[in-house]
């Protein structure tokens, strides 16, 4: 029986009051899928992946000493039935591929001639097969490998007549002169090589037979950038001739044929835990006559396939070639009835909030900041809550899981940023009594800076915002739970626009409140889970961690290209108002009593930030040591790595509780939807309708708003449901990049407003103008770090809009009560 600590005992029977835990074993496994079979059967033969489907050609027989090259090739659509016979005019075998989205590349090889240094790429137009040939290898290689990663192929082997390792790489979009050779890895015998591209790093598994006839596979990883290759856990297996798939974000499949040459066996690498796991093998009847990885991209993602196709012969009295594929598979049906009647539940009680609060709602004061009656404590938990949406709840675990803390130092340095903030800049909002907090702009300069500010808000929450919050957490959750994708954005989409309509401001307070508390147990109890399971408890999951330089949290190198401690110093500095600038935030501090209960509200929501920081972030370090020390728990088809604590959820959490915190992570996702909702409800009636038309009605404004929560929770859940169906992150990434610099001119604009007297509206636009052209340009032609976009925005705007403003006349509007200063 394994060692447990008396203080992880304590902590799992606090949160789950009993001690049994029950694991859900061989969490990944091999399923055998049967392909047609090949018409012809050939040694060295060739097989390689175009576009999803199968191309297999060349190789040659032997008939009394004598080759006969096989001049035929047969593709296989995926899916398909039969395979068919196309046009392809490539005498060649034993080459090495590597394939991508765009084409199959074939490296060396032996022709008729001799071994081979050619390199192609092949392409499928149609049924039609188009081949392009590329930069020949400057030597031929033995026991070569290859593998591609964005505009490079990777190739390693060995020198024919030296046997001198080689490592090269070719820039696939001619932007270099040929092959550039790279630092080879460490050793000096000669053996069987596998590569492959993972997270920015290379990766080679080599297997080497000593003199005395043992057998293993080494395995090496060389960063980018760098030129020391580093050692990684040795295999627990020896592959032989075989191939290596990089998947997701974190494994690499390797397959090989066993040494008894009987067997293909599956092994998975995690290149975060540096872990090996053997899934299984496949026995072989017949000789093999080709390996190849398999990678089959599906919509929706959960649904890929992953794996090795191989081709062995028919039985001795049949023509052809049988073909099958090793396809990994996940566990399914970790959820019970039990569980999905706690995501009903817990949803009808969204609902059931929502309509409880419509009986208290008497006009637009209500629905917009809650009558300005709404506790402060709720308000900073509700603050908090919008802050950590499920995408944070899944994202923050996972970067320490892949990194280490250093990320954790952005809110400590920003508790000092939001105490000023608490004190001095919320305060001086909520008293002016405004319902958006783009009207402080118009009072501090002119009518375009309200709007300006307004629109990019409007812009930023249903451009983008509201469908990746339902989108990221649906697949996420679909991935470990059985969810459908477009059932969950759904029904997510439906539920909280019903709320939100039904309970306005107040409903999306208090159904964050309970967010918080059930998201923050649950983080707790998985904790307590992972404690209660590593050898040593707390102090041997410390001592895991720290061998690994987990533990690692401030980065005090002078360097604005990494995310060291002076980027997340300067970034707490320049943006202390965040939240003065984001409607969604002061909408709920404008829902306070007075302008002490809402620079309380802002403290709350710091006395949880740090807690609840060090908890996200502590749990993503403690599912490190949790899958290291437990490797076969991890499935290697999760989406990515913020997948990781939904599927820990999924596949380890007791039943009930389980459903519980699944439905949580789905109301999170709702929380952050009905606060984008609520807040550009707000923004069009009062910066726009109320605005610019004169005399309307309290009873009209409050059905306008109604109308528009709707019209925006039915968009924000149809261009959700529009991206889960194509590959549209790209174009989601970049709006958000843009939105991302114009939000942070925006922010120098509230500096220059709060903390100048000189400053005026024209200054101020040319301030944020410049500040967006200067930061894109930054963004596109260096290499600063992303979290380095908004402090540059923001410096640049307040120095360029200060300066300007002298250019124009002095503010000619009454500044009393709109800076910090008490003497305007």
């Amino acid at each position: 029986m394994r060692k447990r600590s008396l203080s992880s005992l304590v902590i799992l029977f606090l949160c789950l009051g009993f001690p049994g835990l029950s694991y859900t074993k061989d969490i990944t496994s091999i399923g055998e899928v049967n392909y047609p079979d090949l018409p012809i059967s050939v040694e060295g033969l060739n097989l390689g992946q175009v576009g999803g489907d199968a191309l297999a050609f060349g190789g040659f027989e032997t008939v009394n000493g004598v080759k006969w090259w096989n001049e035929k090739a047969y593709l296989l659509e995926d899916g398909g039935e039969e395979w068919k016979k196309v046009d392809f005019d490539l005498v060649l075998a034993d080459a090495s591929f590597a394939s991508d989205e765009k084409a199959l590349y074939i490296v060396g090889g032996v022709t008729p001639e001799g071994a081979s240094q050619a390199v192609f790429s092949v392409t499928l137009d149609g049924e039609e097969l188009k081949k392009s040939e590329l930069t020949e290898l400057p030597v031929t290689l033995n026991n070569l490998s290859a593998t591609v990663n964005g505009t490079t192929l990777y190739v390693a082997g060995y020198t024919f007549d030296t046997t001198e390792k080689r490592l090269m790489s070719l820039n696939l979009e001619g932007v270099t002169d040929g092959w550039v050779d790279m630092e080879v890895w460490p050793g000096e015998d000669q053996g069987v090589t596998l590569i492959a591209y993972q997270q920015g790093s290379l990766f080679l598994a080599e297997t080497i037979v000593s003199e005395g006839g043992e057998a293993g596979t080494f395995l090496h990883s060389l960063k980018d950038g760098e030129s020391e290759w580093n050692l990684c856990k040795e295999s627990p297996s020896v592959l032989g001739e075989g191939s290596a798939l990089s998947i997701r974000q974190s494994f690499i499949i390797f397959s090989g044929v066993g040494t008894d040459q009987k067997s293909v066996e599956l092994l998975t690498y995690n290149t975060i835990t540096d872990q090996w796991v053997s899934v299984g093998s496949i026995e072989l009847n017949q000789s093999l006559l080709s390996i190849a990885s398999w990678y089959v991209e599906k919509t929706p993602p959960e649904t890929d396939v992953s794996g090795v196709v191989y081709i062995q012969k028919s039985s001795d009295d049949a023509t052809g070639a049988t073909v099958a594929m090793a396809e990994l598979v996940v566990a399914k049906g970790m959820f019970t009835w039990l569980d999905y009647t706690m995501v009903v539940v817990y949803l009808v009680g969204m609902i059931l909030i929502g309509v409880y609060f419509s009986k208290r709602e008497k006009g637009t004061e209500d629905f917009f900041v809650g009558g300005r009656k709404m506790p402060w404590w709720a308000v900073g938990f509700s603050l908090y809550a919008t802050g950590t949406s499920a995408i944070s709840f899944m994202a923050l675990p996972a970067l320490s899981f892949r990194e280490n803390l250093v990320y954790l130092s952005g809110p400590l340095f920003g508790l000092v940023g939001t105490v000023i903030v608490a004190f001095y800049l919320v305060p001086l909002i909520r008293r002016l009594n405004v319902t958006t907090t783009y009207e402080y702009l118009e009072s501090r300069f002119h009518p375009s800076i309200r709007l300006l500010g307004s629109v990019i808000s409007i812009a930023f929450q249903i451009g983008g915002r509201m469908s990746v919050v339902l989108l990221l957490p649906a697949l996420a959750l679909s991935a470990v739970t059985g969810f459908d994708v477009a059932s969950s954005i759904i029904v997510m989409g439906i539920i909280a626009t019903v709320y939100t309509v039904l309970g306005g401001i107040r409903a999306v307070i208090w159904t964050d409140v309970v967010q918080v508390v059930v998201l923050l147990g649950g983080a707790f109890l998985c904790m307590g889970i992972v404690l209660f399971n590593i050898d040593g408890g707390i102090v041997g999951a410390w001592n895991i961690a720290a061998e690994n330089s987990k533990l690692d949290m401030f980065d005090w190198r002078w360097e604005f290209a990494a995310p060291t401690a002076w980027v997340f110093l300067l970034l707490a500095i320049v943006d202390l108002t965040f939240i003065p600038r984001d409607q969604v935030m002061m909408q709920r501090i404008l829902s306070t009593k007075n302008d002490k209960a809402a620079g309380r509200s802002v403290l709350m929501m710091a006395l949880i930030v740090i807690p609840g920081s060090l908890l996200f972030f502590g749990l993503g370090t403690a599912l490190f040591v949790f899958y290291k020390t437990h490797p076969a728990e991890l499935s290697p088809l999760l989406i990515n790595n913020d997948s990781t604590v939904p599927f820990f959820i999924a596949s380890q959490l007791p039943i009930g509780i389980t459903g519980l915190i699944i439905a949580a992570l789905f109301a999170a996702s709702m929380s952050t939807l009905d606060s984008s909702m609520n807040s550009v409800a707000t923004l069009v009636t009062v910066d726009f309708y109320k605005r610019f038309k004169k005399g309307v009605t309290d009873e009209s404004c409050l059905r306008l708003a109604k109308w528009i929560t709707i019209m925006v929770g039915v968009f924000g859940t149809g261009v959700a449901l529009y991206m889960s169906q194509f590959d549209l992150m790209s174009l989601y990434v970049t709006f958000m990049g843009l939105m991302g610099l114009i939000g942070g001119g925006v922010g120098g604009v509230y500096m220059l407003g709060m903390f100048s007297r000189r400053t005026n509206w024209q200054g101020v636009w040319v301030g944020a103008i410049f500040s967006f052209i200067l930061t894109l340009m930054i963004r596109e032609f260096t290499g600063v770090h992303a979290l380095m976009f908004l402090p540059i925005s923001v410096v640049s705007c307040m120095v360029v809009g200060y300066l300007s403003s002298y250019l124009f006349p002095s503010p000619q509007v009454a500044l009393k009560g709109l800076t910090i200063f008490k003497e305007n």
